[in-house]
């Protein structure tokens, strides 16, 4: 299993400026459109928390997780301005800009958290810990969180997920295609090599034609930074976090994506 990639704090803030916060302002509207269905157990989740609870999603996306219960007041929060305002013009939900590790949410808020697909973009493990630090610090006696992360591994004995099976995008080879990248590129629709990798994402072509694509910015594939956690290590840092009690930590079946289940005890 090989080591995750050591950045220096200037080194990570270069990486997720880059290969997050900024891909995700140009891609936007796709991705939105490939967001549209709820995942079945993080909306059984959300559905286990009585009328009227507060849930916070943090790092929201195109909010498709804020109407999931219409019996809950839901807020959310993501660092992607363009993502807001689909957040904004689908529902008129309540949410604010604000990084995953600091949000702007008072102490012992939520009855709920989720962060589905987040703390993975973060380069360093101090900045994932911060993420889930703060998820906790929303958290009511007795609230949950429910975190999702992409898992390393992509198999479950020998059945493939579906991210394995689905049919892979035309790219070339990537240490052709992206020669001076100071991370792996990885290979779509491949098993991951390495813990800390670039994973392009291709636009349709109607969309690669938006004049909301900034000048001189290839639209053909952009490179996401993610980390991927191998089995073990997500349970570790919730488990470094006071007050904290694992409920239950499982892979989801359909995408091989870890999920820990948590509880507030203070």
């Amino acid at each position: 299993m090989e080591n995750s990639a050591v950045f220096s704090e200037e080194a990570a803030d270069e990486i997720e400026k880059n290969h997050v916060f900024h891909v995700y302002e140009q891609i936007s509207d796709h991705f939105s459109e490939t967001r549209h269905s709820p995942w079945p157990n993080v909306k059984e989740f959300i559905d286990s928390f009585p009328a009227g609870a507060l849930l916070v999603d943090v790092g929201c996306g195109n909010g498709k997780y804020l109407n999931c219960s219409k019996s809950l007041f839901s807020i959310g929060s993501d660092r992607s301005s363009k993502l807001l305002q689909v957040c904004r013009s689908r529902g008129g939900h309540q949410v604010v800009n604000a990084d995953c590790r600091v949000s702007p949410f008072r102490d012992g808020i939520a009855d709920a958290v989720i962060s589905i697909a987040v703390i993975h973009h973060l380069a360093t493990e101090e900045r994932r810990l911060l993420a889930l630090q703060d998820i906790s610090r929303l958290l009511s006696k007795g609230g949950r969180a429910l975190v999702y992360v992409w898992a390393k591994e992509q198999k479950i004995g020998t059945k493939k997920s579906t991210y394995l099976l689905q049919k892979k995008n035309e790219v070339s080879r990537t240490e052709e295609a992206y020669p001076s990248t100071i991370l792996p590129v990885h290979e779509n629709r491949t098993e991951f090599k390495h813990a800390d990798v670039l994973v392009p994402w291709k636009l349709k072509s109607k969309t690669s034609g938006s004049k909301e694509l900034d000048p001189g910015i290839n639209p053909s594939a952009f490179l996401r930074f993610y980390h991927v956690f191998k089995e073990g290590e997500l349970d570790s840092l919730c488990s470094s976090i006071p007050n904290i009690s694992i409920c239950r930590s499982y892979y989801d079946e359909a995408h091989v994506i870890l999920e820990v289940d948590i509880q507030f005890l203070a």
